[in-house]
């Protein structure tokens, strides 16, 4: 069975080291962090320019504890 892009983002998300990012939002594409930031926003926005026809994973790195996606 072959994985969607979100599974393969968010398998992704959970391998790649995230410490540099605590606190901002990510946009995963193809397994890499393609846009940081502080606001959804404009990560979102970053990321959308970035990853043409493929769908980006938004996550936010919690400082500490509990992660939002």
């Amino acid at each position: 069975m072959n994985k969607s892009n979100f599974e393969s983002n968010f398998e992704a998300y959970n391998l790649l080291n995230v410490s540099r990012y605590k606190g901002q939002w990510v946009a995963v594409v193809n397994k890499k962090i393609v846009s940081s930031g502080p606001k959804l926003k404009e990560v979102h926005e970053s990321a959308k320019k970035i990853s043409g026809k493929s769908k980006p994973l938004f996550a936010k790195v919690p400082r500490e504890g509990t992660m939002i996606l």
